[in-house]
């Protein structure tokens, strides 16, 4: 069974209560709490300090601008698609390759980047094949390879047929390129 409490002993607690809320605020208003000071040597130092952090993010960014900008076309997509095949057929024939087919892709934008996609059909020795899709990947010819399928064309021989999707990127009107 529960005892409740009586009113007679409510009324005794309130004002103990009462005290101890009064002590606490007393004892706040006495001893507050210290403000954390900070001296104007230290303030300096700290806004030295941010401003230095600053201009480094500021250099990256140019760094990375221009490297986005030495793997991205500024040309009309029509122009990429003619420089495209120049470096696929340049890339083919440095690597004995046969191009069967080029076969431009529909657009497609990624925020500020337009992506430019081409398929390549072509028949070559395997090794060839693999060497061809090493060397269009590179900065110099600013397509990247994004897949590529290799089947065998010939079960007696090394030779292959493989299509092979690469990309050209390219800002989109309201992206600015220095």
């Amino acid at each position: 069974m529960r005892s409740r409490l009586s009113s007679d002993t409510l009324i005794s607690i309130v004002p103990i209560l009462a005290i101890l809320a009064s002590a606490v605020a007393v004892f706040f208003l006495l001893f507050p709490a210290k403000a954390q000071t900070v001296s104007p040597a230290e303030h300096a130092a700290k806004e030295r300090k941010i401003v230095e952090d600053a201009s480094a993010l500021n250099r990256r960014v140019e760094e990375l601008s221009e490297q986005i900008a030495a793997l991205t076309w500024t040309d009309a997509p029509d122009q990429v698609e003619a420089r495209a095949l120049e470096i696929v057929t340049r890339v083919a024939e440095k690597n004995s390759v046969k191009i069967l087919a080029f076969r431009p892709q529909k657009a497609a934008s990624a925020g500020s980047i337009e992506q430019l996609p081409f398929l390549v059909s072509l028949e070559g020795n395997f090794p060839n094949v693999m060497a061809f899709a090493r060397d269009m990947g590179t900065r110099t010819n600013r397509l990247a390879v994004a897949n590529m399928q290799i089947a065998s064309a010939d079960a007696a021989t090394d030779r292959v047929t493989a299509t092979v999707g690469v990309v050209a990127f390219r800002p989109t009107n309201g992206s600015t390129q220095k």
